[in-house]
C-alpha cells in the first residue's frame, strides 16, 4: 500500500475509534417532506459506525420507518425517540403557523430533557447535535447543554442567504426583533438576485411571529 493509502487507513481508523462512543442526535423540521431527507443522513452515519438517536413524532413514525428501511445502514447503531409536537391528535399538521408555535413552545424542554436523559443513563452520549435550519430553538438548548451543533438546510440558495441576513436586515429596519416587516418596500440583499418583498418572507407567511 502506498503513503497516501496508508493516511487514508489511519484516517479511518482514527474515526472509527472517535466514533465508538459518539451519539449524534439527529431532529427533522416535523413537516411533510422534511423528515425523509435527514433520515437519509442518519442511515449513512450509522453506515459509517456512528451511533444515532433521531427525533420522531408519532405522526411521523410511519414515514421515518419506511425511509430507514429503503437505506442501507446498520440498524442497531439507529434509535428513535418519539417526542410530542405539542399538537393535538386532531389539529392539521399541514397548517405550517400552528405546527412552528406548537413546536417552538413545546420541544425545546423536551429535547433538553432527552439529551440529559440519554448522557446520565448512556455510555455513548450525545455529543453532537444536527438540527434542520427550521428548528433554529435548537442552538440555546446546545449552547446551555455545551453540544456542537451543526445545521442541516434543504432550502434554496435564496432563502439561505435570507436567513443569514437577518440581522441586517434589522440592523437596516427592514424588519423589527421579531421578524414583522417594517418598510413596505422591496429589497434587494445583492445584485445578483432579484428583488424581494419583505411581507413574503418565508416566516411571514407562515406568521412565526404570533
Amino acid at each position: 500500500m502506498n503513503e497516501k493509502g496508508d493516511i487514508s487507513s489511519a484516517k479511518h481508523a482514527i474515526f472509527l475509534r472517535l466514533s465508538s462512543h459518539t451519539n449524534v442526535l439527529l431532529i427533522p423540521y416535523l413537516a411533510q417532506g422534511q423528515v425523509m431527507p435527514l433520515m437519509e443522513v442518519a442511515c449513512r452515519l450509522t453506515s459509517n459506525g456512528l451511533k444515532v438517536t433521531f427525533v420522531k413524532t408519532e405522526f411521523t413514525h410511519k414515514r421515518v420507518t419506511s425511509t430507514c428501511s429503503d437505506i442501507d445502514g446498520p440498524s442497531d447503531l439507529m434509535q428513535m425517540v418519539s417526542i410530542p409536537d405539542g399538537m393535538e391528535p386532531c389539529d392539521d399538521r399541514s397548517d405550517l403557523r400552528k405546527m412552528t408555535k406548537a413546536i417552538f413552545q413545546h420541544m425545546p424542554t423536551k429535547i433538553e430533557e432527552l439529551i440529559n436523559d440519554i448522557n446520565k443513563n448512556n455510555e455513548e452520549k450525545i455529543t453532537c447535535i444536527i438540527a434542520d435550519s427550521g428548528m433554529g430553538w435548537v442552538l440555546r438548548v446546545s449552547q446551555k447543554i455545551g453540544i456542537r451543533l451543526e445545521i442541516f438546510s434543504l432550502a434554496s440558495a435564496a432563502i439561505l442567504a435570507l436567513t443569514m441576513s437577518i440581522h441586517k436586515l434589522m440592523d437596516d429596519e427592514v424588519i423589527n426583533c421579531n421578524g414583522v416587516p417594517v418598510k413596505d418596500e422591496m429589497i434587494q440583499l445583492s445584485r445578483t438576485m432579484p428583488f424581494m418583498d419583505p411581507a413574503k418572507f418565508v416566516w411571514a407567511c407562515i406568521g412565526c411571529w404570533v
